[in-house]
């Protein structure tokens, strides 16, 4: 617990982590969810103040742009996207993508995103439950940075490489996995 605190006093986005730990209590350790939930719970609670305080201190009327409610789906969606062709291509990486929420709202990629993601979600939640959890930690590691609430750097753009630290974990898991089950 006191890791936890100093990791998301250190950097906003580890508040994802008591998620993380309910993910690999219940798909990989098998820890009834009642259990895993009441073990993560004093966690998720201690990251509200966090979020809370990182969400004030964001200069929301400098932004220029907001993303509108029915496209934070759709830039969430191609965000999931993007960092997972990152994780599994780290080719072409660059300190700015220009990736603007008006620029994916204003191409049809950004829509396919959804039905592709959709079409990975249905591939992933039919497999051994250890990989829909790997699938699951990706996805709520990235929660912080999808943009279902806007956030300043996405004046910029809605994606970051520094964003794929965390979801990189899954990664690790995964090519360990894959290894060992040989």
């Amino acid at each position: 617990s006191v890791f936890f605190a100093l990791a998301i006093l250190s950097k906003t986005s580890t508040v994802v982590i008591p998620l993380i730990v309910f993910c690999l209590d219940r798909w990989i350790l098998k820890v009834p969810w009642q259990k895993s939930a009441r073990a993560t719970f004093p966690w998720l609670l201690c990251s509200l103040p966090v979020l809370w305080l990182t969400n004030g201190s964001q200069p929301m009327s400098k932004m220029q742009y907001v993303t509108p409610i029915w496209g934070r789906p759709i830039i969430a969606a191609d965000t999931i996207l993007f960092y997972l062709s990152k994780a599994i291509f780290p080719v072409f990486l660059a300190p700015d993508y220009a990736r603007t929420p008006q620029h994916v709202l204003s191409h049809p990629w950004g829509y396919v995103s959804v039905l592709v993601l959709t079409l990975l979600f249905a591939l992933f939640h039919r497999r051994d439950p250890k990989w829909k959890a790997l699938f699951l930690i990706f996805v709520l590691s990235l929660l912080p940075v999808l943009g279902l609430v806007s956030f300043f750097f996405q004046f910029f753009s809605t994606v970051a490489d520094r964003y794929l630290y965390l979801p990189l974990f899954s990664a690790a898991l995964a090519l360990t996995w894959s290894l060992t089950s040989q």
